[in-house]
C-alpha cells in the first residue's frame, strides 16, 4: 500500500532523503525483501507512538506513522522511474544482475571478466562472483599472503579464506610469502 508523502522543500528532504537512498541501496545490495523490511520498520515505528491508554494519536503521531509507511511506495516508485529511463544506482544494478544470473537470463558481452581486490561482499556480489566463477566467465586474482591465509585464527585472512572456498576453481594466483 502506498501512502503519498506531502512534497517538502529541499532542506527538509535532505535531512532524511540521503539516508533513505542509502537504505534503498543496502536493501538491493543484500537482496533483502523491501516489502518485508519496510513493513517491519513501519510497524516498529507505529508501536513507538502507540498510546497504551487508548487515546487517539495526535496529528503529529499519525503523520509520523504515515511517513514510515510511505517508504515502500517511495522505493518502488524510484525503482520504476529509474528502470523506465534505463538508469540504476549501484545496489539496484547488483540486484538486477544477480537475479538475472540466478535465472540464467543474462548474456554477457565479454568472454572473460577479471576480478581482483575482494574483501567483504554483499549478498548480490557473492551471487554474481559465484555464478561467473562456476560458469568460467571470471578469473579471480588474489593479493594475499600465506601468513594471513594459513592461520585460521587470523582475522585479517577471514574474508579471503572464505572467498577462496566459495569461488575458486583453478590454482590460486598472487599468493605471496612475504610476512
Amino acid at each position: 500500500e502506498q501512502h503519498p508523502v506531502e512534497p517538502q522543500d529541499f532542506e527538509n528532504f535532505s535531512d532524511w532523503g540521503m539516508t533513505l537512498l542509502k537504505d534503498f541501496n543496502e536493501i538491493d545490495l543484500y537482496l533483502a525483501d523491501p516489502e518485508k523490511i519496510f513493513h517491519e520498520i513501519s510497524e516498529t515505528r507505529a508501536l513507538s507512538v502507540w498510546n497504551l491508554d487508548g487515546r487517539p494519536l495526535t496529528p503529529f503521531q499519525s503523520d509520523y506513522i504515515r511517513f514510515y509507511r510511505s517508504f515502500l511506495g517511495l522505493y518502488l516508485g524510484l525503482k520504476e522511474r529509474l528502470l523506465v529511463k534505463n538508469l540504476v544506482y549501484k545496489g539496484l544494478a547488483h540486484r538486477i544482475v544477480a537475479e538475472q544470473l540466478q535465472q540464467s537470463n543474462i548474456s554477457l558481452p565479454w568472454e572473460k571478466i577479471f576480478i581482483a581486490g575482494l574483501n567483504a561482499l554483499s549478498t548480490s556480489e557473492g551471487i554474481i562472483i559465484k555464478n561467473l566463477s562456476e560458469t568460467e566467465k571470471a578469473e579471480i586474482f588474489w593479493d594475499a599472503d600465506r601468513y594471513y591465509l594459513e592461520d585460521p585464527l587470523h582475522e585479517a585472512g577471514e574474508f579471503i579464506r572464505d572467498h577462496i572456498r566459495r569461488f575458486h576453481r583453478e590454482p590460486v594466483k598472487w599468493i605471496g610469502n612475504h610476512f
